[in-house]
Protein backbone atom coordinates (compact mmCIF):
# COMPACT_ATOMS: atom_id res chain seq x y z
CA UNK A 1 0.00 0.00 0.00
CA UNK A 2 2.71 2.41 1.09
CA UNK A 3 4.95 1.77 -2.22
CA UNK A 4 1.67 2.18 -4.48
CA UNK A 5 0.95 5.47 -2.64
CA UNK A 6 4.72 6.27 -2.95
CA UNK A 7 4.33 5.22 -6.73
CA UNK A 8 1.19 7.91 -7.01
CA UNK A 9 3.09 10.75 -5.71
CA UNK A 10 6.41 9.92 -8.19
CA UNK A 11 3.70 9.77 -10.65
CA UNK A 12 1.97 13.61 -9.91
CA UNK A 13 5.68 14.83 -9.55
CA UNK A 14 6.77 13.63 -12.77
CA UNK A 15 3.19 14.89 -14.79
CA UNK A 16 4.14 17.93 -12.89
CA UNK A 17 7.55 18.27 -13.89
CA UNK A 18 6.18 17.24 -17.64
CA UNK A 19 3.71 20.08 -17.23
CA UNK A 20 5.96 23.18 -16.11
CA UNK A 21 8.49 21.69 -19.04
CA UNK A 22 5.97 22.01 -21.51
CA UNK A 23 5.61 25.66 -20.25
CA UNK A 24 8.95 26.77 -20.69
CA UNK A 25 9.58 24.96 -23.98
CA UNK A 26 6.40 27.33 -25.03
CA UNK A 27 8.39 30.46 -23.34
CA UNK A 28 11.49 29.52 -25.30
CA UNK A 29 9.48 29.65 -28.55
CA UNK A 30 8.35 32.83 -28.27
CA UNK A 31 11.54 33.69 -27.18
CA UNK A 32 12.85 32.87 -30.32
CA UNK A 33 10.22 33.99 -32.55
CA UNK A 34 10.72 37.62 -30.49
CA UNK A 35 14.79 37.63 -31.10
CA UNK A 36 14.40 36.55 -34.11
CA UNK A 37 11.97 39.40 -35.05
CA UNK A 38 14.55 41.81 -33.56
CA UNK A 39 17.52 40.19 -35.83
CA UNK A 40 15.47 40.78 -38.80
CA UNK A 41 14.71 44.20 -37.63
CA UNK A 42 18.25 45.05 -37.00
CA UNK A 43 17.41 45.97 -33.04
CA UNK A 44 19.94 47.24 -31.73
CA UNK A 45 18.70 48.35 -28.38
CA UNK A 46 21.00 46.86 -25.53
CA UNK A 47 19.09 45.10 -22.94
CA UNK A 48 20.85 44.28 -19.36
CA UNK A 49 22.00 40.88 -20.26
CA UNK A 50 24.32 43.38 -22.55
CA UNK A 51 26.34 44.66 -19.82
CA UNK A 52 26.93 41.01 -18.63
CA UNK A 53 27.93 40.12 -22.29
CA UNK A 54 30.17 43.09 -22.94
CA UNK A 55 31.78 42.48 -19.60
CA UNK A 56 32.62 38.67 -20.37
CA UNK A 57 34.03 39.47 -23.01
CA UNK A 58 36.20 42.19 -22.04
CA UNK A 59 37.71 39.69 -19.72
CA UNK A 60 38.45 37.23 -22.34
CA UNK A 61 40.26 40.73 -24.15
CA UNK A 62 41.94 41.14 -21.24
CA UNK A 63 40.50 44.68 -20.96
CA UNK A 64 38.69 46.76 -18.11
CA UNK A 65 34.83 45.83 -17.35
CA UNK A 66 34.97 48.73 -15.07
CA UNK A 67 34.62 51.67 -17.88
CA UNK A 68 34.88 51.68 -21.68
CA UNK A 69 31.35 49.22 -21.97
CA UNK A 70 29.26 52.05 -24.01
CA UNK A 71 31.64 52.63 -26.53
CA UNK A 72 32.31 48.33 -26.57
CA UNK A 73 28.81 48.00 -27.24
CA UNK A 74 28.30 50.81 -30.00
CA UNK A 75 31.16 48.69 -31.40
CA UNK A 76 28.90 45.45 -31.72
CA UNK A 77 26.05 47.66 -33.07
CA UNK A 78 24.51 48.32 -29.67
CA UNK A 79 23.16 51.32 -28.20
CA UNK A 80 21.41 52.58 -24.75
CA UNK A 81 24.14 51.14 -22.52
CA UNK A 82 22.93 52.78 -19.14
CA UNK A 83 26.12 52.93 -17.45
CA UNK A 84 29.70 52.56 -18.87
CA UNK A 85 30.23 50.29 -15.95
CA UNK A 86 29.63 46.61 -15.31
CA UNK A 87 27.49 47.25 -12.16
CA UNK A 88 28.39 43.97 -10.15
CA UNK A 89 31.40 41.95 -8.34
CA UNK A 90 33.58 40.58 -11.02
CA UNK A 91 32.98 37.23 -10.41
CA UNK A 92 30.05 37.57 -12.23
CA UNK A 93 31.77 39.06 -15.25
CA UNK A 94 34.15 35.43 -15.24
CA UNK A 95 31.35 33.36 -15.12
CA UNK A 96 29.58 35.12 -18.50
CA UNK A 97 32.36 34.43 -20.34
CA UNK A 98 31.28 30.84 -22.29
CA UNK A 99 28.02 33.02 -23.53
CA UNK A 100 30.46 35.97 -24.90
CA UNK A 101 32.33 33.93 -27.01
CA UNK A 102 29.02 33.53 -29.29
CA UNK A 103 27.50 36.40 -31.38
CA UNK A 104 25.60 38.70 -29.00
CA UNK A 105 21.87 37.55 -30.41
CA UNK A 106 22.49 33.80 -29.41
CA UNK A 107 23.99 34.48 -26.40
CA UNK A 108 21.01 36.62 -25.61
CA UNK A 109 18.63 33.66 -26.63
CA UNK A 110 21.02 30.83 -24.76
CA UNK A 111 20.68 32.98 -21.48
CA UNK A 112 16.88 33.45 -22.08
CA UNK A 113 16.43 29.84 -21.96
CA UNK A 114 18.86 29.32 -19.10
CA UNK A 115 16.91 31.69 -16.94
CA UNK A 116 13.43 29.64 -17.74
CA UNK A 117 15.35 26.27 -16.60
CA UNK A 118 16.24 28.54 -13.24
CA UNK A 119 12.80 29.30 -13.32
CA UNK A 120 11.35 25.46 -13.75
CA UNK A 121 13.91 24.13 -11.43
CA UNK A 122 13.19 26.37 -8.79
CA UNK A 123 9.23 25.74 -8.50
CA UNK A 124 9.97 22.04 -8.81
CA UNK A 125 12.80 22.19 -5.38
CA UNK A 126 10.18 23.80 -3.71
CA UNK A 127 7.16 21.76 -5.14
CA UNK A 128 9.01 18.34 -3.88
CA UNK A 129 10.42 19.17 -0.70
CA UNK A 130 7.05 20.39 0.12
CA UNK A 131 5.13 17.74 -1.47
CA UNK A 132 3.25 19.78 -3.29
CA UNK A 133 1.09 17.68 -5.24
CA UNK A 134 -0.89 19.46 -7.94
CA UNK A 135 -2.55 18.48 -11.14
CA UNK A 136 -0.32 18.92 -14.40
CA UNK A 137 -2.82 21.22 -15.75
CA UNK A 138 -2.99 23.15 -12.66
CA UNK A 139 1.50 23.43 -12.50
CA UNK A 140 0.79 24.84 -16.16
CA UNK A 141 -1.62 27.39 -15.26
CA UNK A 142 0.33 28.09 -11.88
CA UNK A 143 3.81 28.30 -13.57
CA UNK A 144 2.18 30.39 -16.71
CA UNK A 145 0.98 32.70 -14.67
CA UNK A 146 3.86 33.04 -12.19
CA UNK A 147 6.39 33.42 -15.74
CA UNK A 148 4.27 36.45 -17.31
CA UNK A 149 3.63 38.02 -14.29
CA UNK A 150 5.04 41.65 -14.29
CA UNK A 151 8.33 41.22 -11.97
CA UNK A 152 9.25 37.23 -14.16
CA UNK A 153 8.06 38.88 -17.84
CA UNK A 154 10.63 41.89 -17.21
CA UNK A 155 13.42 40.26 -15.56
CA UNK A 156 13.36 37.85 -18.63
CA UNK A 157 12.62 40.74 -21.40
CA UNK A 158 16.09 42.27 -20.17
CA UNK A 159 18.02 39.58 -19.05
CA UNK A 160 18.62 39.96 -15.55
CA UNK A 161 20.49 37.24 -12.82
CA UNK A 162 18.10 37.10 -10.58
CA UNK A 163 16.36 33.22 -11.40
CA UNK A 164 19.58 32.61 -11.49
CA UNK A 165 20.07 33.62 -7.84
CA UNK A 166 16.23 32.44 -6.54
CA UNK A 167 17.76 28.94 -7.85
CA UNK A 168 21.18 29.13 -5.74
CA UNK A 169 19.07 30.38 -2.84
CA UNK A 170 16.23 27.49 -3.23
CA UNK A 171 18.74 25.22 -3.25
CA UNK A 172 20.35 26.80 -0.20
CA UNK A 173 16.87 26.33 1.58
CA UNK A 174 16.48 22.36 0.67
CA UNK A 175 19.66 21.27 1.47
CA UNK A 176 19.47 23.68 5.01
CA UNK A 177 15.97 21.43 5.37
CA UNK A 178 17.61 18.26 4.71
CA UNK A 179 20.29 18.82 7.56
CA UNK A 180 23.04 20.19 5.62
CA UNK A 181 25.03 23.06 7.61
CA UNK A 182 27.74 23.09 4.90
CA UNK A 183 26.30 23.47 1.11
CA UNK A 184 23.86 26.50 2.07
CA UNK A 185 26.71 28.36 3.40
CA UNK A 186 28.68 27.91 0.00
CA UNK A 187 25.84 28.38 -1.69
CA UNK A 188 25.00 31.60 -0.15
CA UNK A 189 28.21 32.76 -0.19
CA UNK A 190 27.95 32.24 -4.05
CA UNK A 191 25.13 34.47 -4.62
CA UNK A 192 26.67 37.05 -2.70
CA UNK A 193 29.46 37.44 -4.28
CA UNK A 194 27.15 37.54 -7.54
CA UNK A 195 25.30 40.04 -5.94
CA UNK A 196 26.08 41.78 -2.97
CA UNK A 197 22.43 41.81 -1.28
CA UNK A 198 22.14 37.91 -0.79
CA UNK A 199 24.59 38.57 1.87
CA UNK A 200 21.47 39.18 4.59
CA UNK A 201 21.14 35.30 4.63
CA UNK A 202 24.29 35.35 6.61
CA UNK A 203 22.14 36.64 9.67
CA UNK A 204 19.98 33.23 9.38
CA UNK A 205 22.61 31.57 9.94
CA UNK A 206 23.55 34.04 12.84
CA UNK A 207 20.67 33.97 14.48
CA UNK A 208 20.62 29.89 14.69
CA UNK A 209 24.17 29.88 15.69
CA UNK A 210 24.97 27.83 12.42
CA UNK A 211 28.81 28.47 12.60
CA UNK A 212 29.09 25.57 10.22
CA UNK A 213 27.09 27.96 7.41
CA UNK A 214 28.64 30.69 8.35
CA UNK A 215 32.36 29.50 7.68
CA UNK A 216 31.51 27.23 4.74
CA UNK A 217 30.15 30.95 3.30
CA UNK A 218 33.29 33.08 4.22
CA UNK A 219 35.49 30.54 2.70
CA UNK A 220 33.75 30.09 -0.23
CA UNK A 221 33.37 33.85 -0.65
CA UNK A 222 37.55 34.21 0.20
CA UNK A 223 38.05 31.10 -2.50
CA UNK A 224 35.72 33.22 -5.61
CA UNK A 225 38.00 36.39 -4.27
CA UNK A 226 40.98 34.77 -4.67
CA UNK A 227 40.00 33.52 -8.19
CA UNK A 228 38.76 36.56 -9.31
CA UNK A 229 41.76 39.14 -8.27
CA UNK A 230 44.64 35.69 -9.50
CA UNK A 231 42.44 36.48 -12.94
CA UNK A 232 41.51 40.04 -13.53
CA UNK A 233 44.05 41.49 -11.10
CA UNK A 234 43.51 43.57 -7.53
CA UNK A 235 42.83 46.82 -9.49
CA UNK A 236 39.71 46.00 -11.11
CA UNK A 237 37.97 44.79 -7.25
CA UNK A 238 39.04 48.70 -6.29
CA UNK A 239 37.37 49.90 -9.46
CA UNK A 240 34.36 48.12 -8.60
CA UNK A 241 34.47 51.07 -5.39
CA UNK A 242 35.48 53.28 -7.14
CA UNK A 243 33.72 53.54 -10.52
CA UNK A 244 30.63 51.42 -9.86
CA UNK A 245 29.15 51.87 -6.98
CA UNK A 246 29.08 55.56 -8.31
CA UNK A 247 27.86 54.87 -11.28
CA UNK A 248 24.88 53.04 -9.87
CA UNK A 249 24.13 55.28 -7.03
CA UNK A 250 21.45 58.28 -8.64
CA UNK A 251 19.36 54.77 -9.31
CA UNK A 252 18.93 54.71 -5.46
CA UNK A 253 16.42 57.42 -6.07
CA UNK A 254 14.54 56.48 -8.46
CA UNK A 255 10.92 55.65 -8.60
CA UNK A 256 11.32 52.13 -9.34
CA UNK A 257 13.69 51.30 -6.56
CA UNK A 258 11.06 49.35 -4.35
CA UNK A 259 13.56 48.87 -1.31
CA UNK A 260 13.53 51.12 1.74
CA UNK A 261 16.19 52.79 0.89
CA UNK A 262 14.36 53.24 -2.11
CA UNK A 263 11.09 54.34 -0.70
CA UNK A 264 13.18 57.12 1.80
CA UNK A 265 15.63 58.64 -1.06
CA UNK A 266 12.29 58.64 -3.42
CA UNK A 267 10.39 60.98 -1.07
CA UNK A 268 13.25 63.32 -0.64
CA UNK A 269 14.02 63.32 -4.23
CA UNK A 270 10.00 64.05 -4.75
CA UNK A 271 10.16 66.83 -2.22
CA UNK A 272 13.43 68.83 -3.35
CA UNK A 273 12.04 68.60 -7.00
CA UNK A 274 15.74 69.71 -8.57
CA UNK A 275 17.26 68.79 -11.63
CA UNK A 276 20.27 66.65 -11.28
CA UNK A 277 20.04 64.46 -8.21
CA UNK A 278 22.73 65.87 -6.12
CA UNK A 279 23.41 63.11 -3.60
CA UNK A 280 21.35 61.76 -1.03
CA UNK A 281 21.06 64.18 1.84
CA UNK A 282 22.45 62.71 5.32
CA UNK A 283 19.29 62.51 6.73
CA UNK A 284 17.78 60.53 3.82
CA UNK A 285 21.00 58.46 4.69
CA UNK A 286 19.85 58.18 8.57
CA UNK A 287 16.49 57.21 7.65
CA UNK A 288 16.75 54.91 4.90
CA UNK A 289 19.80 53.12 7.21
CA UNK A 290 17.65 53.21 10.48
CA UNK A 291 14.51 51.75 8.68
CA UNK A 292 16.86 48.54 6.70
CA UNK A 293 18.41 47.89 9.91
CA UNK A 294 14.75 47.73 11.48
CA UNK A 295 13.61 45.83 9.26
CA UNK A 296 16.88 43.42 9.71
CA UNK A 297 16.53 43.46 13.48
CA UNK A 298 12.37 42.49 13.62
CA UNK A 299 13.35 39.79 11.10
CA UNK A 300 16.17 38.21 13.40
CA UNK A 301 14.00 38.57 16.46
CA UNK A 302 11.17 36.76 14.33
CA UNK A 303 13.58 33.71 13.77
CA UNK A 304 15.40 33.87 17.15
CA UNK A 305 14.96 31.03 19.82
CA UNK A 306 12.38 28.03 19.90
CA UNK A 307 12.17 24.93 18.91
CA UNK A 308 12.20 24.30 14.95
CA UNK A 309 10.24 22.53 13.00
CA UNK A 310 10.20 22.35 9.01
CA UNK A 311 7.67 24.17 9.53
CA UNK A 312 8.84 27.45 11.00
CA UNK A 313 11.86 26.97 9.07
CA UNK A 314 10.37 27.53 5.90
CA UNK A 315 8.90 30.45 7.08
CA UNK A 316 11.78 31.90 8.40
CA UNK A 317 13.61 31.25 5.35
CA UNK A 318 11.25 32.88 3.41
CA UNK A 319 10.88 35.56 5.34
CA UNK A 320 14.54 36.06 5.26
CA UNK A 321 13.87 36.15 1.50
CA UNK A 322 11.77 38.71 1.43
CA UNK A 323 13.63 41.27 4.01
CA UNK A 324 16.29 40.93 1.86
CA UNK A 325 14.15 42.64 -1.02
CA UNK A 326 13.38 45.10 1.59
CA UNK A 327 17.27 45.83 2.45
CA UNK A 328 18.96 46.14 -0.29
CA UNK A 329 19.57 49.29 -1.79
CA UNK A 330 18.28 49.16 -4.74
CA UNK A 331 15.21 46.41 -5.79
CA UNK A 332 13.88 47.33 -8.68
CA UNK A 333 10.41 45.45 -9.49
CA UNK A 334 12.16 42.76 -11.19
CA UNK A 335 14.05 41.69 -8.07
CA UNK A 336 10.66 40.26 -6.50
CA UNK A 337 10.93 36.96 -8.41
CA UNK A 338 12.30 36.15 -4.86
CA UNK A 339 8.76 36.42 -3.64
CA UNK A 340 8.15 32.75 -5.45
CA UNK A 341 9.43 30.85 -2.78
CA UNK A 342 7.38 32.72 0.17
CA UNK A 343 4.45 32.27 -2.19
CA UNK A 344 4.87 28.29 -2.53
CA UNK A 345 5.37 28.33 1.00
CA UNK A 346 2.24 30.14 1.79
CA UNK A 347 0.07 28.05 -0.26
CA UNK A 348 1.43 25.03 0.94
CA UNK A 349 0.53 25.91 4.63
CA UNK A 350 -2.56 24.18 6.00
CA UNK A 351 -4.15 27.23 7.61
CA UNK A 352 -5.23 28.49 4.33
CA UNK A 353 -7.63 25.60 4.86
CA UNK A 354 -9.76 27.58 6.66
CA UNK A 355 -12.20 30.21 5.06
CA UNK A 356 -11.20 33.72 6.43
CA UNK A 357 -7.40 32.95 6.05
CA UNK A 358 -7.91 32.13 2.32
CA UNK A 359 -9.89 34.96 2.24
CA UNK A 360 -7.39 37.27 3.98
CA UNK A 361 -4.53 35.68 1.63
CA UNK A 362 -6.40 35.85 -1.43
CA UNK A 363 -6.94 39.59 -1.00
CA UNK A 364 -3.13 40.03 -0.13
CA UNK A 365 -2.21 38.30 -3.71
CA UNK A 366 -5.33 40.34 -5.36
CA UNK A 367 -3.87 43.59 -4.35
CA UNK A 368 -0.35 42.66 -5.26
CA UNK A 369 -1.34 42.00 -8.43
CA UNK A 370 -3.17 45.54 -9.18
CA UNK A 371 -0.27 47.25 -7.80
CA UNK A 372 2.09 45.70 -10.31
CA UNK A 373 -0.32 46.96 -13.15
CA UNK A 374 -1.78 50.31 -11.46
CA UNK A 375 1.12 52.65 -13.74
CA UNK A 376 -0.18 51.16 -16.96
CA UNK A 377 -3.80 52.53 -15.82
CA UNK A 378 -3.47 55.51 -17.30
CA UNK A 379 -2.67 54.53 -20.51
CA UNK A 380 -4.97 52.05 -20.96
CA UNK A 381 -8.11 54.63 -19.68
CA UNK A 382 -6.34 56.85 -22.52
CA UNK A 383 -5.39 59.37 -19.38
CA UNK A 384 -2.22 60.30 -21.36
CA UNK A 385 1.21 58.85 -20.47
CA UNK A 386 2.04 60.73 -17.33
CA UNK A 387 2.35 58.06 -14.24
CA UNK A 388 1.42 59.29 -11.03
CA UNK A 389 4.41 58.67 -8.75
CA UNK A 390 2.79 57.00 -6.52
CA UNK A 391 1.00 54.01 -8.91
CA UNK A 392 5.26 53.48 -9.62
CA UNK A 393 5.76 53.34 -5.66
CA UNK A 394 3.04 51.46 -5.07
CA UNK A 395 4.90 48.20 -6.16
CA UNK A 396 6.68 47.94 -2.95
CA UNK A 397 3.58 47.10 -1.43
CA UNK A 398 3.87 43.14 -2.28
CA UNK A 399 7.05 43.30 -0.58
CA UNK A 400 5.47 44.63 2.68
CA UNK A 401 2.33 42.66 2.47
CA UNK A 402 4.25 39.54 1.67
CA UNK A 403 6.69 40.53 5.04
CA UNK A 404 3.61 41.33 7.45
CA UNK A 405 2.27 37.89 6.01
CA UNK A 406 4.87 35.62 6.75
CA UNK A 407 5.31 37.58 10.20
CA UNK A 408 1.97 36.57 11.48
CA UNK A 409 2.33 32.88 9.91
CA UNK A 410 5.40 31.98 11.60
CA UNK A 411 4.29 33.67 15.23
CA UNK A 412 1.32 30.95 14.48
CA UNK A 413 3.67 28.38 14.28
CA UNK A 414 5.71 29.54 17.34
CA UNK A 415 2.49 29.95 19.90
CA UNK A 416 1.30 26.22 18.37
CA UNK A 417 4.90 24.92 19.17
CA UNK A 418 4.99 26.47 22.96
CA UNK A 419 1.58 25.34 23.77
CA UNK A 420 2.56 21.73 22.55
Amino acid sequence: MTANLAGARKARLNATAVALSLVSALAILIGIVVIGRNLVLSSTEATDFAQYYLAGKRTLEGLSIYNGLIPAAEAIGLRGLWIDSFPYPPLFALMVMPLSTLPYSWALLVWYSLSLIFFDASLLLVMLARGIEIPPYRAVLLSGLLLFLLPTFIHLSIGQVELLLLLVLVAAWRGYRQGNRWLPGALVGLATGIKLFPGALLLYFITKREFKSLVAATVTLLGFLAVTVASLGLPEHLDYVRKALPAVAPFLSSLGNHSLSGLVYSGFWLVQSSGQWPGPSPVAVCLAALLSLSALGATCWACWGGEQSRGSLDLEFSLFFIAMILVSPISFVYYQVFLIFPLLIFVGAPWHVRGRSRLAFSLVLICSFISYYLPLLPALLGLGEKVPDLFILARIFPVLAFYAWNISLLARVKRLAASG
